[in-house]
């Protein structure tokens, strides 16, 4: 996936975490990483962070030697990386989002569910970042804060993000010009950033978030600056809308049952070794110039 001069793989430390974010279960964590020096970032590794969402530690063939359905890419993932099997973490979606940003429990930062968000006066681990010289990228669910304008991620210590605040905004209904909270959807969801008003996209959400990020990566390896990117799906979280191409592997799933929230776990595979496949082929053409 060649886009442009061999500047665009200006990058030497590339840092694949891929985290099972989970709501009212367990989370799971699976961690890959690809060092390489270069004296030009002064030793800062990329960060690309991947939080899945309503995921469980056991769903995973890896965890519990399920071969009924196949996760070849999340297994390869775990096994050439570091994975973390033992850790105590918040077992709800806002919660654990708040404490993985600002490193404290979700107790200190006010949360459970608080549509305010962080506390400005919190430090969180993209701030951080950016004081070290870090081009910051949020894209994705946010879901910790949208009521106060200083909850959102460009306040929070993303230069840029592109997603929706959270899943009752995606149907993207409107009256008298207001945005409304509605029933979440995966089809043709309304999305938006710091550079993009709002507006219906075509297609998939997790297709759409995938090919932003991949963009997104384009993008941040011509520059210069080492970059953070903090991606979070939102599958396999609730409604069960997986898309097309991978719904059609399992044709005889019933619409209820176990199984069928296991379908919309499939897309997410795919878009976490696309990415993959793309860090591993920058990396393999710096490798060779």
């Amino acid at each position: 996936m060649h886009r442009g001069s061999k500047k665009l793989f200006n990058m030497t430390r590339v840092a694949l975490f891929a985290l099972g974010l989970v709501c009212f279960s367990n989370i799971g964590y699976a961690l890959a990483a690809e060092h390489r020096a270069n004296p030009s970032l002064n030793g800062k590794p990329n960060i690309l962070v991947i939080m899945v969402d309503d995921f469980g530690f056991d769903d995973l063939a890896i965890n519990n030697g399920n071969t009924q359905i196949a996760t070849p890419n999340m297994d390869q993932l775990a096994h050439d990386g570091v994975r973390f099997t033992r850790h105590y973490a918040s077992a709800v979606c806002s919660p654990a989002r708040a404490a993985f940003l600002t490193g404290l429990h979700p107790e200190r930062v006010g949360f459970l569910p608080n549509g305010r968000g962080i506390s400005p006066e919190l430090i969180t681990l993209p701030e951080r970042l950016q004081e070290n010289g870090y081009t910051t990228w949020h894209i994705g669910k946010w879901h910790i804060g949208d009521l106060e304008r200083t909850a959102w991620p460009d306040h929070q210590g993303f230069d840029h993000w592109f997603g929706f605040l959270n899943q009752w905004q995606l149907a993207g209904e409107h009256v008298d010009g207001k945005l409304q909270l509605s029933r979440p959807t995966y089809v043709n969801p309304w999305l938006r950033g710091d550079m993009e008003p709002g507006r219906t996209f075509t297609g998939h959400l997790e297709n759409i978030l995938t090919d932003k990020a991949i963009d997104v990566l384009s993008g941040l390896h011509a520059g210069q600056a080492p970059w953070f990117l903090n991606l979070w799906f939102y599958a396999p979280h609730n409604p069960v809308q997986p898309a097309s191409e991978f719904a059609a592997k399992y044709p005889d799933t019933p619409p209820v049952g176990t199984r069928r929230s296991s379908i919309n776990w499939i897309p997410i595979l795919d878009e976490l070794s696309l990415i993959w496949r793309t860090l591993v082929h920058w990396k393999t053409l710096l490798s060779s110039s």
